[in-house]
């Protein structure tokens, strides 16, 4: 298993995350786990922090993938939650098929 935690929306630059999810998805034979938000903010954020809709990447990218469970995240992050104990991710789960 592959798994991914709190970093897909640090890697701003294109070609970074593009290599980064090239190796998360090709260095599994069975099964991917990632941390993160699924979507795009419209929040401003610092300079390093970039949401994307990474699901709609890897269906275009991974085919050989599904999405097979989402966890919510219990301690969901809202405009008003305090960000030390809150956060905007889920766990998604991808198994080859």
């Amino acid at each position: 298993m592959s798994i991914s935690l709190d970093v897909l929306y640090h890697l701003v630059e294109p070609n970074v995350y593009e290599n980064y999810m090239n190796n998360l998805f090709g260095s599994s034979n069975k099964w991917v786990g990632i941390y993160s938000y699924d979507g795009k903010l419209d929040l401003p954020m610092a300079s390093h922090v970039l949401y994307r809709e990474h699901n709609d990447y890897i269906k275009e990218h991974f085919k050989n993938f599904r999405l097979v469970e989402i966890i919510k995240n219990q301690y969901k992050r809202t405009l008003s939650s305090d960000p030390e104990t809150t956060s905007w991710c889920d766990f998604f789960f991808y198994e080859s098929v």
